[in-house]
């Protein structure tokens, strides 16, 4: 029989185990544990070395006896151990190496579930449990056993098991009143959206609260019922199309029509100025961006970004601005652009239209050199020279006509010069015959006199009495006609109305209330002292209609101006109907006579109706010849404007009183030049 010792029999066993293999899925913390059905090994403890006396070969022959006893022990101990096995049949749990394997009658189960103490496990290909894992959806806990009702976790990440052992799998699960997600292979949703929905690190779902999700690396809202916030605002910051919280840019809210810039920490800027490539930016209290607008002394364009060394038109002010490199506005001084000299005022504005010491600043705020200009406030004409000032105490030829300037560089007019020439009201030195202060004069072409002799023209003084002569010199009415002057805002602020009215004979006046939608800038001064000095007076309204609507509001805003300044006139409320167009011509008055009678009419009995029925049309002779040539219209006028020596143009329709306005360039004393007319009848 052939020796077996008992390292050849434990090797047999071996090799049988290792024959299984080892893990059918990944585990993790797996625990090691004793293979159970190991034998015990027997080590005999060390013998004391004995004392007695003996010879070396003695010992060394009783040792080889011992040697040989027990080699023989050990093989009559491993046949009877071998015979054992094969009469029993092991059924149970063994594990070997940290894989725990189940046989019945000492055969490992393979690739199925086994309820062991009722309790489910599942052995794979190679008989190994599995554990830490999912078996078909089951979730198999750190012992192999199928879990219920529980969470668990392995390799790193958690799982649910339902009441029939299977995970959650794409699906939403309320646990202990939490609403959860999983995904398709069990695991739990863990920092990271789901569609719409964030969870959190504990898989519960984020309600109303900030998270910040690390894939996206940035901050995002949920809103209460768990979905993100989107192009909206929370607080101070916003959440774009995509939820996630801005910073470090610029966003325009649709809703607020409004741009925003959102600083590094995710809140709006506000109420103050920032720069940002390069450019400065100023953000209100509530973070809107400004635009188009001053701050302080700082002009913010349409972008936003204030202005610097450029030009700036504000609509509001409808005027120019220079900023400069430091992003303030020039102001109170003369400034050189392009080759071209600019005056700013102290506001900041370009000066356009207007003299500034010896200069004349154009409407493009350009010097005015070599040319003669009309300067409204001062109402004067100038002559500019090449140098850009005004010619001052001298003659000068423009075109084909000599005008003479003053000291103080206005144009002389209706005046003589030097006693030997003179002067109209236009500037124009006289030649040819004219009529000078009731005198016919014949002038040459140098501006000599040739001759003089008496005439009546104008108002004329006669036994002391006052009439009226037209340029034929025919007296017209009696010593009962009357001088009616009209003024507007045009004539500026007048203060010293007694002493006009006094000095140049002034029987009435015919004041501008205003036009189409606005009121006349000095209405209410010249209502007022008309009214204390007791002058008799009537109104007028400059029509901008183009339809019946406009009409009423003519009315409307008539009646509105009347009540504001207790206005009670003497002479008649007049409708002024003239050709009139917008001065960039983008609207023109109607043509059609048809519309002229509706706006008239609506005019009209829009007054009518709030008891003033003393309403007549001023107009001028072309016109009601022409598109206001309509019975529903002559019949109402009583005031025609004509700047001709005689008036060929007869009323209609008779009128109690009428008045004819023969100059628009009547010079007044204390006043300057003004429409004036004659009034017959009152």
């Amino acid at each position: 029989m052939k020796k077996f010792t008992r390292l050849t029999l434990i090797t047999s066993a071996m090799m049988m185990l290792s024959a299984q293999s080892v893990f059918a899925q990944t585990t993790t913390d797996e625990k090691t544990s004793e293979v159970t059905t190991s034998e015990a090994t027997t080590v005999a403890p060390t013998t004391q070395e004995e004392t007695t006396t003996t010879t070396t070969e003695q010992v060394r022959s009783r040792r080889k006896r011992e040697v040989q006893n027990e080699e023989k022990k050990d093989v009559q101990k491993d046949i009877s151990s071998d015979n054992n096995r094969e009469k029993t049949k092991y059924t149970g749990f063994v594990k070997s190496d940290g894989v725990t394997y189940y046989h019945v009658d000492s055969v490992p189960i393979k690739n199925q579930w086994k309820n062991i103490d009722q309790k489910w496990y599942y052995f794979d290909s190679s008989g190994k449990m599995l554990k830490n894992t999912l078996v078909n959806g089951y979730v198999m806990g750190e012992d192999g056993q199928m879990l219920t009702n529980q969470w668990v976790t392995f390799n790193q990440k958690w799982y649910y098991a339902q009441e029939d052992g299977k995970a959650v799998q794409n699906a939403w699960k309320q646990i202990n009143g939490k609403w959860y997600m999983f995904h398709q292979d069990g695991t739990m949703y863990a920092n990271e959206f789901n569609w719409n929905y964030y969870h959190k690190a504990s898989g519960e779902m984020a309600d109303s609260e900030w998270v910040f999700d690390t894939t996206y690396n940035s901050w995002f809202y949920i809103k209460p019922g768990g979905t993100y916030a989107r192009n909206e605002w929370k607080g101070a910051f916003y959440l774009k199309s995509g939820g996630y919280m801005a910073k470090s840019e610029f966003i325009y809210d649709s809703q607020y029509k409004a741009t925003y810039y959102l600083e590094e920490n995710g809140k709006y800027a506000a109420d103050k100025w920032k720069e940002l490539n390069g450019k400065w930016y100023h953000f209100q209290r509530a973070g809107e961006m400004d635009k188009n607008k001053w701050v302080g002394s700082y002009y913010v364009k349409e972008d936003g970004s204030m202005a610097k060394k450029e030009w700036i038109f504000d609509k509001n002010y409808q005027n120019w601005f220079y900023i400069q490199e430091s992003g303030l506005y020039v102001r109170g001084k003369w400034l050189e652009v392009n080759h071209e000299w600019y005056y700013f005022k102290n506001d900041g504005q370009m000066a356009q239209k207007e003299l500034v010491g010896e200069y004349y600043l154009k409407s493009d705020g350009k010097i005015a050199k070599n040319q003669m200009l009309y300067d409204q406030k001062s109402a004067s004409s100038y002559y500019f020279e090449a140098d850009g000032r005004y010619a001052k105490n001298k003659w000068v030829k423009v075109g084909q006509y000599w005008y003479y300037f003053l000291s103080n560089g206005k144009v002389a007019r209706q005046q003589w010069i030097d006693g030997k020439y003179y002067v109209f009201d236009n500037g124009k030195m006289a030649t040819g015959k004219h009529i000078i202060d009731h005198y016919e004069y014949v002038f040459d072409d140098n501006g000599n006199v040739l001759s003089k002799k008496a005439v009546d023209i104008g108002w004329v003084e006669k036994n002391g009495k006052r009439y009226f002569y037209n340029g034929a010199s025919q007296r017209l009415g009696d010593e009962h006609t009357k001088k009616v002057m009209d003024v507007s805002e045009h004539q500026g602020h007048i203060s010293n109305w007694e002493s006009i009215i006094r000095e140049n004979g002034i029987d009435a006046v015919i004041v501008r209330i205003g036009y189409t939608g606005a009121e006349d800038k000095h209405l209410a001064n010249n209502i007022r002292e008309l009214n204390r000095l007791g002058v008799p007076y009537g109104i007028y309204l400059y029509t901008y209609a183009s339809t019946e609507k406009d009409g009423v509001d003519d009315a409307n805003l008539t009646l509105e101006l009347i009540k504001r300044y207790n206005i009670k006139p003497t002479y008649p409320i007049y409708y002024d109907i003239e050709d009139w167009r917008y001065e960039n011509g983008s609207k023109v008055a109607p043509t059609d006579t048809a519309t002229w009678v509706k706006i008239w009419k609506a005019y009209q009995n829009t007054m009518a109706k709030a008891g003033y029925t003393n309403v007549r049309i001023y107009s001028y002779q072309y016109l009601l010849q022409n598109r206001l040539n309509h019975p529903d219209i002559l019949k109402y006028v009583d005031w025609v404007a004509a700047y001709t020596p005689q008036l060929r143009y007869q009323l209609p329709y008779s009128q109690p009183s009428w008045g004819w306005q023969y100059s628009s360039t009547e010079y007044v004393k204390g006043l300057g030049l003004v429409d004036m007319s004659v009034w017959f009848g009152r």
